[in-house]
């Protein structure tokens, strides 16, 4: 049986954080369409209408990520994998990325207009 290193169980510490803490998000779709980055125990909110690049530091690294004509994605990332990068781009609120090994969080916050009678993403 394999026994957790000090790093699995900070990992894991740090992963529940940031889904209990989404859950609190979840719950603010109101106003124009934001970008929410967490890094760290640091916050930022950005236009999700404004064209931008911002980089955040973590403990493996840079993220970078930028926002582009209403979608986010990350550009680059120092971390190993680069399942964020990977996870394209977002633009529906309650939309998210992260970058776990970074301790980076993305989250497109607001609300969008209801098509009557249209489909949505959970119909296929």
């Amino acid at each position: 049986m394999k026994q957790f290193k000090l790093g699995d169980i900070a990992l894991l510490v740090i992963s529940l954080a940031i889904v209990i803490s989404s859950f609190n998000s979840y719950g603010e779709f109101t106003g124009k369409p934001e970008v929410r980055v967490r890094a760290g125990n640091q916050e930022w909110v950005y236009d999700l209408s404004v064209d931008t690049f911002a980089t955040f530091y973590g403990p493996v690294g840079e993220t970078t990520i930028e926002i582009q004509d209403g979608k986010v994605h990350v550009h680059d990332s120092d971390c190993r994998n680069k399942v964020c990068i990977a996870a394209g781009w977002v633009s529906k609120p309650g939309d998210w990325i992260i970058c776990l090994p970074n301790d980076v969080f993305i989250l497109v916050e607001g609300t969008m207009a209801a098509q009557e009678g249209g489909v949505d993403d959970t119909a296929f």
